[in-house]
């Protein structure tokens, strides 16, 4: 197994992330509303999520 530099929270909200895109993925899901609002959530969780500080924003690569 290898060892990553990810953090555990990121971890279970990328697999919670993942669980939801797949239960939106199915046909007709059950409470679609809600799965689509949980999904924005773990998207905006994920985005800002401190391990992203690294990341570079296309603008500032110059």
């Amino acid at each position: 197994m290898d060892v990553t530099d990810f953090p555990d929270d990121l971890v279970q909200t990328q697999a919670a992330w993942n669980a939801t895109y797949g239960a939106l993925a199915a046909p007709r899901p059950r409470d679609f509303t809600a799965l689509r609002r949980r999904l924005l959530l773990l998207s905006v969780r994920l985005w800002w999520h401190r391990a992203g500080h690294r990341r570079v924003l296309p603008w500032s690569a110059r």
